[in-house]
């Protein structure tokens, strides 16, 4: 359970970091800063933002200045800023769970012994290995994140393209099920690699997901932005209202059938 929770906390925070560094980089204030949804555990205040963790590690939030005010002109504001820079600001949170895998695999084979990757095999016990310097770590960072991105790109093409299955899509229990096989391997091996894998490859999940154009998500705040750029024209209020009623029902829907899968797949 801990290092459910912990793997959550993670993949929530650096996706919520990225949002609020990149609002810092325009201008614009965050407000809130929320890892979980529900009773609020933990609070305090810095440097003008209200930081909590709240009781349901299961999502989390950046509120900006002017965040409720879709028709704001002040420039400090998230919807007051330009498009392109809103577009930025959606952008950089998914992009930060993209990147962090590389970083994950780097620093975990910088200086290990035994190598990781598709072409490595693991030497036999007690043989003499050299330890692997920066640039070897950042090849194999590097080609172990980008096929992970490949198999990310194949899983969303077909959840897009294909009606998913219970097999294909799961939710926090089928998460919790991984975890916690990660956790009893890295007991057993004593080696955290198997919970460094479970951790990349849920963040590119969680930055592929965001990227989507489904209103609510990240990946809709960049859409709308690169139309408002291009014809110069704001979106009005009612219209952006009625996408993220569509995409609420979306969302709900699917994670209505993840749960549902957990289920299924938990008695079966």
């Amino acid at each position: 359970m801990i290092t459910f929770i912990l793997i959550l906390l993670v993949l929530i925070g650096i996706h919520e970091l990225g949002h609020l560094v990149a609002g810092h980089l325009f201008k614009v204030q965050p407000e809130v800063f929320s890892i979980g949804f529900g009773p609020t555990l933990f609070q305090w205040r810095w440097k003008g933002t209200l930081w909590k963790l709240s009781l349901f590690p299961l999502g989390g939030y950046v509120r900006f200045k002017g965040d409720k005010d879709l028709l704001s002109e002040d420039p400090t504001t998230f919807w007051g800023c330009t498009p392109w820079r809103r577009a930025a600001i959606a952008f950089a949170g998914p992009a930060v769970n993209l990147i962090f895998p590389f970083f994950l695999y780097f620093f975990y084979a910088w200086g290990h012994e035994v190598p990781r990757g598709p072409d490595d095999v693991p030497p036999p016990p007690g043989a003499q290995v050299a330890t692997i310097d920066a640039a070897r770590a950042a090849d194999i960072s590097w080609r172990i994140t980008t096929d992970m991105y490949g198999a990310m790109y194949a899983g969303v093409k077909e959840m897009v393209t294909k009606s998913p299955t219970q097999d294909t899509l799961g939710g926090p229990v089928m998460i919790y099920e991984m975890s916690k096989a990660a956790e009893e391997t890295t007991i057993k091996q004593r080696d955290i690699g198997h919970i460094i894998d479970l951790l990349a490859m849920l963040s590119i999940n969680l930055g592929f997901l965001n990227l989507l154009p489904i209103p609510a998500l990240d990946g809709s705040h960049i859409v709308l932005s690169g139309v408002e750029t291009v014809t110069r024209r704001r979106i009005s209020y009612k219209t952006r209202m009625r996408l993220t009623m569509v995409g609420v029902v979306m969302l709900l829907s699917l994670m209505t059938f993840a749960i549902y899968s957990d289920i299924v797949r938990y008695f079966t």
